[in-house]
């Protein structure tokens, strides 16, 4: 997985429905992730894309290991997150990646998970990086 898949994934588990890609260089990717206007939700504004401009400080020599990939892969196609908060505990989690990516140790699994709790990218605002999409417990 390349850091662009990664990145698809990790924005795709905090909510985005589709990621451009702007530039990529060396060390970062720059973009525009979309998320749905909800009509129902309190922050609904019918003129507003719900866009947020991103770069992501990241080498494709730093892309996190493949355990974490897999895990924000399983964070997004099984919606596991509330926002940017992990819903599950991290047994339950365990078990949902083994069932899909074969058994690991359990050490191995943490560490990856950690990593991914580790991955911030930065939101882009009039040019500025001014706040940061991650995931947490």
């Amino acid at each position: 997985m390349t850091r662009i898949e990664f990145l698809r994934q990790f924005l795709g588990a905090l909510g985005a429905e589709s990621v451009a890609i702007n530039a990529e260089h060396a060390e970062s990717i720059e973009g525009q992730v979309y998320f749905e206007n909800d009509p129902n939700a309190s922050y609904f504004d019918p003129n507003d894309d719900q866009s947020q401009e991103f770069i992501w400080h990241c080498g494709e020599h730093n892309v996190p290991d493949y355990v974490a990939r897999a895990i924000a892969t399983l964070l997004n196609n099984k919606q596991l997150l509330d926002v940017d908060k992990i819903k599950v505990s991290r047994d339950t989690l365990y078990a949902y990646y083994t069932a899909e990516n074969g058994d690991i140790p359990y050490t191995k699994f943490i560490s990856g998970l950690e990593e991914l709790l580790r991955v911030e990218v930065n939101m882009v605002d009039d040019g500025r990086e001014t706040d940061i999409f991650f995931i947490h417990e």
